[in-house]
């Protein structure tokens, strides 16, 4: 029972701290898109055009497009 009680202190023990190091480098755990932009050509893909959508609170969306060929299903995906 004893060794029972020291092995829950020291999990708990490295539960706190590791919430502690979470809380205390958290501005570090942000994610920071890069800011370049990727082209079609980088995924071999080359059939794709790049268009830029401009939003009404001035923004400016970049996507890519690839306009459906005749008599075949069309898939669309969205990124919210």
């Amino acid at each position: 029972m004893n060794t029972l009680t020291q092995i829950l202190k020291i999990v708990i023990l490295l539960f706190v701290l590791l919430v502690f190091l979470i809380y205390f480098f958290q501005r570090n755990l942000i994610y920071f898109p890069s800011p370049n932009t990727p082209s079609p050509k980088d995924f071999d893909a080359s059939d794709l055009s790049v268009l830029q959508l401009h939003t009404k609170d001035n923004l400016t969306l970049n996507a890519w497009y690839k306009s459906a060929q005749a008599h075949q299903p069309v898939s669309v995906t969205l990124f919210l």
